[in-house]
């Protein structure tokens, strides 16, 4: 804090710091500015050269700005001053102020080095008023240097093309939206995104008698640009045009109008989102939570952070976007990949490796029959209605344990005149059978997942004890409880006690006649025929590379599990004790779950989300032409829909790219229709130009190693700083990187999920670089000896590589380049 407030003070004028030595005696008065002189609007983070200083209204916005930092730095500086001030509270209330008041000021800290980033006036009911749109809310009691929250409603207006609203029983009006760039507290340039004809005057583009012929043409100029709607695409421009970070950035002051619909559509259903690589899709997830995090959003559709989950695919891309929860405000948001909340579910976290033996039959030597099996035994796995399978294969045994047993006690019971009375109750084998036979149908209907069929069952016999006891009320169902705690633990026990669930999956996977009777009716016939014939995955050797590459720690003795038992296993722990956001006690539903690269992930993966959130909220985010794991993925989007109980058909879509240039977004285009499934997954790049795509042969006597440390001091001549050189295998990426620094390229290496990307040139895996960003990426190998044409694998993981870079693509081939990377 005392380093904030070191430079606000070079910031600040000597009246701020006159004002911060008096600040205990008296509330500073600040005098009401004019409407005409509030002026001042804000954007995205763009480059001065793109926005420029030679807007009209640029003086006025400069002051404005200047008064909303010296307020916000008032605002700190009394907050340090906190316990000089006399707040009336007694000493546990003013510690809680205290912790408060530093919350406040730690995150005004953070917004101090811009502001906002846009403001609009709008005239509601005749009157007309300011607003400034910011990532955190800033109240001024003077009132002319209040920020508004972007999430707001009126700050919708902002994104979107609309101009009037209903507020309450009055019409709203926007007669200016206006984007600033602001970085550390200099007004950088301005664009008008919308201008109301004739609002000019408001606007401060009028032009005023006697004004000089320059002025008048500035002012008419900024006006013209300001009705033709073009100061919306100059932003995003410049936006685009910046150099990539080395993490997520936050899109907020330049949220498009597609995807601020996507934000801020209802949180309590079904959302699926298709869009290509670029499209913002990750970054629109992100802010989507934020918005639901909203506080002014309605309590029933607010969500906590730390009560919900984001699934991403891989831990390189989750530490990538990372970065971004404090910004938005989602500190505690937990990030996981798929594999580590199922095997956090199982218990089972560090204790075994994630290996995938279907990916390594279908890209091995085994026979075309082989693969065909191996293919339809993993959709079968996946499909949605196997929760249902495991469930019946599980009731049976469960049934046949109940018939052996009854169950008889005496309860201590108090009467209406609190005496006490002995109770003899008695359950039945058959009275048994219903009750779990009520357990059961809870069970399917979603009703009992998080709970389990175990807890569910002790309530239910808990109820049943009741009315054999002729007792409805709540104090004898407490007595009850009580009484009962162990003898009804012991005999759920007798009834529910199973395997581990991973191992109990594991049993019923290798009893086809147990799987074909509990798969009899629910699944497909030819997929009951995959599951029940000989699995062609015992042949495949889990090498010591693959376990390494699943998670396994060296020096430590593990087991590993296939990815493709995990859902199985999951199913079995959902049936018996059930699934859930884990708490002190027991388990509950979560907030929201949010996926990204969602068509990796099965159907019976989200009908197992969809029964452990709250209902509807569930958020997926994918690109179809992306997906590298269809055996074990959604064949299409309507198949997680109809998973998570949304309306099929509904799909969203993100049609453009805004990640890279036009070249290389036309180049991934031609990549991804050579097997993409329709029009609606093609890309559409913006309008924005740069380096043509290079194609860098490698000579035969030239090492592979030295062409590329070659094209990579190419792009790093052109100013990009971050490069990514992208390989199509794990094995080698960190002695290539060695190889690149014997050439003057200081690189490192990410050739497993533990590696993080911190900037700078890094030498990456295709299916590990999937989701990341560079201003640059050199894609080595890009013939097909490294990229299959005939094999459709082969070519989403090409589409992958060319998609990464924003500003320049390298493409190093040995031979003849790719067919679909020829110029």
């Amino acid at each position: 804090m005392n380093e904030l407030l070191g430079e606000v003070d070079t910031y600040a004028d000597s009246t701020l710091r006159d004002e911060h030595t008096a600040v205990r005696e008296k509330k500073s008065k600040r005098p009401q500015v004019p409407l005409a002189q509030r002026g001042g609007l804000d954007v995205p983070k763009v480059s001065a050269k793109s926005l420029g200083h030679d807007h009209p209204d640029f003086a006025r916005e400069t002051t404005h700005l200047k008064g909303t930092v010296e307020t916000m730095a008032r605002r700190i500086l009394k907050l340090e001053d906190i316990d000089h001030l006399d707040l009336g509270a007694d000493d546990d209330t003013g510690f809680v102020q205290k912790l408060d008041g530093e919350a406040e000021a730690a995150e005004l800290s953070l917004q101090l080095r811009q502001p906002y980033f846009g403001r609009m006036v709008v005239k509601i009911g005749g009157r007309v008023t300011v607003l400034s749109l910011a990532k955190y809310p800033f109240y001024d009691p003077g009132g002319q240097y209040s920020t508004t929250d972007w999430r707001s409603p009126v700050g919708q207006l902002f994104y979107n093309d609309a101009v009037t609203w209903k507020a309450g029983k009055a019409q709203g009006e926007v007669l200016l939206k206006r984007a600033t760039d602001i970085r550390d507290r200099q007004l950088q340039g301005i664009a008008d995104l919308y201008l109301k004809p004739g609002a000019e005057d408001l606007a401060g583009l009028a032009v005023p008698i006697g004004a000089s012929r320059e002025e008048a043409a500035a002012k008419a100029a900024a006006a013209a640009a300001a009705l033709s709607g073009k100061g919306r695409e100059d932003v995003l421009m410049a936006r685009l045009s910046e150099a990539a970070s080395g993490g997520m950035r936050d899109i907020v002051s330049t949220i498009q109008p597609e995807q601020d619909a996507l934000i801020r559509a209802a949180g309590r259903a079904p959302l699926v989102v298709q869009g290509p690589a670029g499209s913002g899709k990750t970054s629109v997830a992100f802010h989507r939570a934020a918005y639901l995090a909203f506080k002014d959003r309605e309590l029933h559709e607010r969500i906590d952070p730390r009560a919900s989950l984001v699934l991403m695919p891989n831990r390189v891309l989750a530490d990538f976007a990372s970065k971004v929860l404090s910004p938005l405000g989602l500190d505690g948001l937990p990030i996981v990949t798929p594999e580590a909340w199922m095997l956090d579910q199982l218990g089972q976290s560090g204790e075994v490796a994630v290996v995938d033996r279907t990916l390594n039959l279908l890209l091995g030597d085994a026979d075309r029959k082989e693969k065909q099996t191996a293919w339809l035994r993993a959709k079968a796995m996946g499909d949605a209605k196997m929760l249902d399978v495991v469930r019946r294969a599980l009731e049976a045994r469960f049934r046949e344990r109940l018939e052996r047993l009854q169950f008889k006690t005496d309860l201590v019971l108090e009467d209406d005149k609190g005496k006490a009375k002995t109770v003899t109750v008695e359950l039945t084998p058959r009275m048994l059978d219903a009750v779990l036979t009520s357990a059961l149908e809870r069970s399917a209907s979603g009703e009992a997942t998080v709970d389990g069929l175990r807890r569910t069952f002790e309530r239910d016999l808990v109820t049943r004890l009741m009315k054999a006891a002729k007792r409805d009320d709540a104090e004898a169902r407490l007595a009850i409880e009580r009484q009962l705690e162990r003898e009804l633990a012991a005999l759920s026990s007798r009834v529910f006690s199973i395997d581990t669930p991973l191992n109990e999956a594991r049993r019923l996977l290798t009893r086809p006649d147990v799987l074909r009777d509990a798969a009899k009716g629910l699944l497909d016939p030819a997929r009951v025929r995959a599951l029940c014939s000989a699995d062609p995955l015992l042949k495949v050797h889990v090498s010591t590379a693959a376990m390494k590459a699943g998670g396994a720690t060296a020096g430590r003795r593990m087991g590993w599990v296939d990815v493709l038992e995990l859902p199985v296993a999951l199913c079995v722990k959902a049936v018996t004790s059930g699934l859930g956001r884990k708490l002190a006690r027991g388990q509950d539903r979560y907030d929201h779950v949010l996926v990204d690269e969602a068509q990796d992930l099965s159907p019976l993966q989200y009908r197992l989300l969809r029964e452990v959130t709250r209902s509807g909220a569930l958020s997926l985010f994918g690109d179809a032409s992306q997906g590298i794991h269809g055996y074990r993925g959604v064949s299409n989007w309507d198949q997680a829909l109809a998973a998570m109980g949304g309306e099929v058909g509904s799909t969203r879509f993100l049609r453009r790219t805004y990640r890279s240039t036009r070249q290389i977004a036309d180049l991934s285009a031609n990549v991804a229709a050579a097997y993409a499934k329709g029009e609606s997954y093609l890309p559409e790049a913006v309008p924005r130009d740069g380096a043509n795509v290079r194609r860098v042969p490698c000579p035969p006597g030239e090492s592979l190693e030295l062409v590329t440390a070659r094209a990579v001091k190419d792009v790093q001549a052109l100013g990009f700083a971050n490069v990514a050189v992208i390989r199509r295998r794990a094995g080698g990426c960190v002695e290539f990187a060695r190889a690149l620094v014997d050439e003057d390229v200081d690189a490192t290496a990410i050739h497993d999920e533990t590696g993080r990307y911190r900037g700078g040139v890094v030498v990456v895996p295709v299916h590990l670089a999937k989701g990341l960003e560079f201003d640059a990426a050199v894609v080595v190998g890009a013939d097909e000896s490294g990229y299959a044409r005939d094999v459709e694998y082969d070519l989403r993981l090409l589409y992958v590589a060319v998609t990464r870079g924003q500003h320049a693509l390298a493409l190093v081939h040995q031979g003849v380049v790719h067919p679909l990377l020829e110029a």
